[in-house]
């Protein structure tokens, strides 16, 4: 309230009122919410691997953590256009969540992430933010793509990769090469290549403390089964081979192939693919290896 030298009274203060000579403000004692210790931190921990699913059926779903410190309200939890999200794996999908926080603290969640069965056939992208007052937002990048369902792997593969590049349709037969990189639409299919641009290798290897790694994309899950460097894919079947002797041939090697921990980069094909990898030594005999992939059903 204002007083003006003659006992009135005004609500509505300004700065120099009219025929007020002495201006005295009163203010109510107020009180604020507490701020928790620290600056407001969001924390996520783990990455998606490219989703896939068809045409009305919604995606399996993958997880990652999430957590908060320090906050002065909720975090709130939204998914890009086609991908929907929730706290359980098999509860009830959303897009967008809100983590209520205590005391400041968001105590670690596991956030579960798919595609919509509502979503559009073709590729999807986007990233799962993560934000809450005076934090820095935190994103989660996601992939994927979805198909018709209405045809064999090999045929939803060219669909998808003629979403990208609309010529690619017509010069998709298995044993055709159209971007002339050296590797046919069948070892495209089965090593995810893109079948529009060239690529110069899709086999990496690196050296570390005496060793070689060699890394592969394949069309597999986290849950494939290695054994004695054969593994049964996506309709295409794996098989590492080795030889000392490249006039002798080659012939199956006795390699452990595992998950490889860097699954960052692979392109949302029809379905996933994983990167997996096998460690050869460097010191000993000269030793020459190839990954062959069996596109068997798939056309």
């Amino acid at each position: 309230y204002a007083y003006d030298d003659k006992g009135n009274t005004s609500t509505n203060v300004q700065m120099n009122p009219a025929g007020v000579t002495n201006l005295i403000i009163t203010l109510n004692p107020w009180t604020a919410a507490p701020v928790p210790p620290g600056l407001p931190t969001i924390s996520v921990n783990g990455t998606l691997n490219p989703f896939s699913t068809t045409n009305g059926t919604a995606s399996t779903a993958q997880a990652f953590t999430a957590s908060g410190s320090g906050l002065m309200g909720s975090i709130v939890v939204t998914a890009p256009a086609g991908f929907e999200l929730s706290t359980t794996g098999n509860g009830s999908f959303l897009g967008n969540l809100t983590l209520n926080a205590t005391g400041g603290n968001v105590s670690l969640t596991s956030i579960y992430a798919r595609i919509a069965a509502s979503a559009g056939i073709g590729p999807l992208s986007g990233n799962i933010s993560l934000s809450s007052l005076n934090a820095t937002t935190k994103n989660v990048a996601v992939t994927g793509n979805v198909t018709s369902g209405t045809g064999t792997p090999y045929q939803n593969w060219v669909a998808y990769w003629t979403t990208q590049n609309a010529s690619f349709g017509g010069n998709s037969t298995g044993t055709a090469d159209p971007d002339r990189d050296g590797y046919i639409n069948d070892t495209e299919f089965a090593f995810d290549g893109n079948p529009t641009v060239p690529t110069a290798s899709l086999l990496t290897a690196s050296t570390s403390g005496g060793n070689m790694t060699i890394a592969f994309l394949a069309r597999t899950s986290n849950s494939t089964v290695w054994t004695n460097g054969a593994a049964q894919g996506s309709c295409v079947d794996y098989q590492v081979q080795g030889t000392t002797n490249l006039k002798t041939g080659f012939s199956s090697a006795n390699v452990s192939v595992s998950l490889s921990p860097d699954q960052n980069g692979i392109q949302a094909a029809d379905v996933p693919y994983n990167r997996w990898q096998f460690v050869v030594p460097l010191t000993g005999a000269r030793n020459f290896y190839r990954v062959l992939g069996y596109v068997g059903t798939c056309d």
